[in-house]
Order: C-alpha cells, then structure tokens, then sequence
C-alpha cells in the first residue's frame, strides 16, 4: 500500500512538473526587443552623444541645456522605457514639439524625421528659462509635456 502511494505521488509530481514546464516553455513575451511596443516613462537629451539633461522614470530632473548668446546647440531626444532602457519610437507615428518658456532662446529647427529625434536652439539673452519637451503619436500628445532647464550664458 506504501508502494501505491509513493508511486501515486510520483506520478503527480511529475505531471505538475512537466505542466510547469510546458506553459514556462510557450511564453512568447518578445521583452523590450520591439521598440514600438517601449512606452516612455523618461527622457534624455543629449548633446554630442553626451547625456545633458534628463526626466527619470521617478520625475525627477538632473542636469540642463547650456547655450552662449548668438550660438545654437543641436540636441537629440531619447526615451527612456521602465527599465532604464533608451529607445526611439517609430518616426512614421511620433514626433516632438519643443516650446521655449522664455525670451532668452529660440527653437530653430526640429527633425523628428531622423532616429533619434533632434533639435536645435539658439541664444539670444543671458539668464535661466525652460523647454518643453513633448513627444505626440499621430500628432496626439502621448508623453509630455516635460519641462528642462536652459542656462543661456554671454559669449
């Protein structure tokens, strides 16, 4: 009787773990290999593949965009997923609209037609302001609006 028992319990054993096994094995989650499936939670801007400025997952800010009066600065804009990751959505449904809250530079130019998206912004007068940074899918706002520091300094 012992026998039959153990036998029993084997075989149950082994039946949950060959299910385990089965439904691990039939999981087709593609992780973060597709980036049109990457949804932000953060941003970078950069600046000669330096990272200048960046929104986090948490909301925080660190750094800022440094600009001399009279010069402009091309940046590009990388989204940043949960896990830290950067990536760029598809060009053919996103773009960025970048705003100046301030008289001290302008918005020269955007070029969300490249990977990753670009800007360029050009000091005009010394002192603080910010940039609104907004990322639109089909031309819906879909991340954003968020808001970086600019320091325009004197040649």
């Amino acid at each position: 009787m012992k026998k039959l028992s153990f036998l029993n319990a084997a075989k149950t054993l082994s039946l949950i773990l060959f299910c385990s096994l089965m439904f691990i094995s039939c999981d087709n989650s593609t992780g973060h290999d597709d980036d049109s499936e990457q949804e932000p939670f953060g941003l970078r801007v950069k600046l000669n593949g330096q990272t200048v400025s960046e929104r986090t997952a948490s909301g925080s800010t660190t750094g800022n965009l440094t600009l001399t009066v009279g010069n402009s600065s091309s940046f590009t804009v990388l989204f940043v997923d949960e896990d830290g990751e950067e990536f760029t959505p598809e060009v053919e449904e996103h773009s960025i609209v970048v705003i100046a809250s301030g008289s001290q530079f302008t918005v020269a130019s955007i070029n969300s037609d490249s990977a990753p998206f670009g800007f360029s912004l050009t000091g005009v007068t010394s002192g603080n302001s910010t940039v609104s940074i907004t990322m639109n899918h089909e031309g819906a706002p879909e991340f954003g609006p968020i808001l970086l520091p600019v320091v325009v300094a004197d040649n």
